[in-house]
């Protein structure tokens, strides 16, 4: 089966065990007032991702966001471990 022809399932909630095909994510931007400019300077935004079904919290499954998760990148790295362990065992 060739590369283009594989379709990858997104994660799973790990609260209820939801597919998620969607995913809520809101960004609340934080200001702090700098006295000695007398105006506000953006901080870096809070950001909530969660399941859209139960709205458990998601930001241990996606620490980098959302946009940067890949399903295939993960695939790729347990594959790598689970070879690493193998030829580790076989070294025994």
């Amino acid at each position: 089966m060739s590369e283009e022809n594989v379709e990858y399932e997104p994660p799973r909630c790990p609260n209820c065990g939801s597919n998620l095909f969607r995913v809520n994510v809101d960004t609340y931007e934080c200001y702090t007032y700098v006295s000695e400019k007398g105006t506000y300077k953006e901080t870096t935004p809070d950001v909530d991702i969660s399941c859209p079904d139960c709205s458990a919290d998601l930001s241990d499954l996606f620490p980098n966001g959302v946009c940067n998760y890949s399903t295939k990148e993960i695939i790729e790295e347990i594959e790598q471990q689970e070879r690493e362990l193998k030829e580790a065992s076989e070294g025994v």
